[in-house]
């Protein structure tokens, strides 16, 4: 996700054009070297599936924490009102004392659009 904190590509948001009713096959890797993520879909839930390309027993959940280098499948029923919602994927940052990685510690976001 490129988002609108990081002008990282020529796209300034990824847009996840979605229909009312139908399920989405989410495959989401933290890239990262030593950085856990959360993973976040306003007022939605996702039902994973997979974790490192093995078949898990489902389970929903409203966020995600991966860790680096790690994949999570994810089921995504776009179900909500139509109307646009972030996906934003944010830093585990365990103490408040620690000095950070140096680079910019925001979140990334993008768009799930209901047509």
């Amino acid at each position: 996700l490129a988002g609108d904190s990081y002008p990282c590509s020529k796209n300034r948001m990824f847009n996840l054009k979605v229909v009312h009713g139908k399920t989405y096959l989410l495959r989401i890797i933290n890239a990262a070297l030593n950085t856990h993520l959360f993973f976040k879909i306003a007022n939605h839930n996702v039902t994973v599936v997979a974790i490192d390309a093995v078949y898990t027993t489902p389970y929903v959940s409203d966020v995600m924490i991966l860790t680096p280098g790690q994949t999570v499948d994810a089921l995504l029923t776009a179900d909500q009102l139509t109307g646009r919602y972030y996906m934003s994927i944010s830093p585990y940052i365990s103490a408040s004392n620690i000095v950070p990685v140096p680079g910019n510690n925001t979140n990334i976001r993008g768009l799930i659009a209901y047509e």
